[in-house]
Parts: C-alpha cells; structure tokens; sequence
C-alpha cells in the first residue's frame, strides 16, 4: 500500500517551526469514501479545518480485495513496522507492470503473471505471503532466474523498477503527532464480533482512529439530509433490498441516499452538496450512536466526532 500522493519531506507552512499535521484515511471501501475524503481535502478550509491538517488517503495494492477490516489493519501495521512481506514485494513487482508502457495494454497478462508470482512463493520458495523478506535482492532475482526465459521482457521491467516501487511504498506517517484513520463499515457477514474487538484493540494500542459507520458508510453521507428523521431506524440497521432479486434491486439506505441527491451511485454522487451540508451531519448523528465499542452493535457513527476533533486544532 502507499500514500496517494508525491512523496517528499514534511514541510513547514509557518514562519514557525510548526510542521503541517497530517491525517491518514485508509478506506474499506474502493469507491464512495475515498471521493468524500478527498472532498473534504479539497474543502476542508471551507468547514473549519485547520490548512495546518494535510489529508492523505492510503491506497490499496491493486488488485487486492480487502473488505475484511482486520486484514486491512495486520497489513498496514505490517506496513508501517517497516517490514516487507512477500505479499508486499509481489505487489510492488506487478505495479511495476502497471506502469510500464509495454503492459499497460495487456492487463490480462498482468494478472496471469500475479497468479504465477504467489505459486511460484508457495512452491518454489516454501513461502506464505504473510512471510517477512529477509533479502529482498536475491528473492527478486530468484523470480529473474525462474521466469526469465518464457517472461524475459516482464522480467527485466521487474528488475529496473521494484527497488523505486517499494521506496515509495513507505508511509510517512509520524505517531506522535499525526492521525491515521481505520475507515470500515459494520458489517456482520465479512466482520465478525471477535473481529471487530480484535480491530478496536488494536487501534487503541496503536492510537489509530477506529472510523465506524453500522450499518455502513452511507448512513453517515445520508446524516446530511433531516430526511433521515422520518426513516424508521430498525430499516436503517437492516438496510435490507428493496425488490430483491430484480435487476434494479437496491438496498434501503442507497435508495433514501438517492432520493435526497436526485441520483446517487457508489462512483458517482454529489459530494460537494454533503460537505457544505457537514455541520447538519454532525449534528443528526448525535440523535444515533456515536461511541465505540456500542456501534458494533448500534445504529450510527463515529465520523462526525472525529471532524469535530479535527476542527479544535488550530
């Protein structure tokens, strides 16, 4: 995973020795929190927000599906040990690919490739991707030397460019003065109760902020609207299909959410009139849960109080 941005140096924005903060949202979601996120970025001024706080999201490795929330956080604290995986080192090795100029137009071979990369760490090298690498330099060329004569173009892009690739996989993130954000729904199919007290613990121990919506991030983009005062809560909690089965089936929360914007779909929605509409956010997701650890269990969310902490910084 990395930062979403050019890296570099933290930067004094005072004549001060202050240095900027900087506040770190690494989302379940591929889609909807992100384009919040970086809303709020681009408006935070706007609402109150210190331009002392630099936004930054952390991105997954392409390819990598990651809705369980706590194989997101074992894998940033991974991350931010320093520590590459093999997992870590077969991702930077197909964003090589990715970037190439040769592949970019073949991402079926990208992902051939990627399935071959974790057989040959199982067979090959009797390896499981949690693994630590102990010499980075001789598994790489290990992967040289195995493939290089059926794949030598894919492996001599590799070669060039995975050193610059895990470099800039390092996130800048400084413990003792900035906020790194855990940003997950309450959803109890693919996040179990043991798992959510797992994750809770872990943040707390790691002073990451722990970011909750149950039954997910939606309900917090539909506390914007006062329409939300007139839905029934247990309807809310549920957010069952409407017409299930149907080609046009959408769940309940998603279908308000679009009632309220006119149109509203996952990549595609009109942030812009949720972030002026923030402080009215805050405000109605007072009327639901608001503390850990009761939104494993209760409607509500937590994001309204972490903007609120955010704005007393000055």
């Amino acid at each position: 995973m990395r930062e979403d941005r050019t890296f570099g140096n933290r930067t004094k924005i005072r004549l001060s020795d202050e240095v900027n903060r900087k506040c770190f949202f690494f989302c379940e979601g591929q889609e909807t929190e992100p384009i919040y996120f970086a809303k709020l970025k681009e408006l935070k001024i706007e609402i109150g927000i210190s331009p002392l706080i630099d936004f930054i999201q952390i991105e997954k490795p392409r390819g990598e599906d990651w809705s369980n929330p706590k194989k997101m956080l074992d894998a940033l604290c991974l991350d931010l040990s320093k520590e590459i995986t093999y997992n870590t080192l077969i991702n930077a090795m197909i964003d090589c690919l990715y970037t190439s100029d040769y592949l970019v137009k073949h991402r079926d071979k990208i992902k051939e490739f990627s399935d071959l990369l974790v057989s040959f760490m199982h067979e090959e090298l009797n390896v499981a991707e949690t693994d630590i690498v102990k010499d980075v330099n001789h598994t790489t060329k290990a992967v040289y030397d195995f493939f290089n004569q059926q794949r030598p173009r894919i492996c001599n892009i590799i070669m060039s460019n995975v050193t610059d690739i895990l470099n800039n996989y390092e996130i800048t993130f400084d413990k003792e003065i900035d906020y790194l954000c855990l940003v997950v729904d309450r959803d109890p199919e693919s996040f179990t109760e043991f798992q959510f007290d797992d994750v809770l613990k872990t943040c707390k121990q790691n002073n990451f902020e722990f970011l909750i919506s149950n039954p997910n991030f939606e309900l917090w983009l539909l506390l914007h609207f006062d329409d939300i005062h007139d839905l029934d809560n247990e309807k809310l909690l549920k957010n069952e299909k409407i017409n299930p089965g149907s080609k046009s089936s959408i769940r309940f929360i998603p279908n308000e959410l679009r009632k309220c914007l006119g149109t509203y779909k996952k990549s595609r929605y009109d942030v812009t009139l949720l972030i002026k509409n923030i402080d009215k956010a805050i405000k109605n997701e007072k009327n639901y849960c608001e503390s850990l650890p009761e939104l494993k269990n209760e409607l509500g969310s937590n994001i309204g109080v972490f903007i609120e902490k955010l704005r007393q910084i000055n």
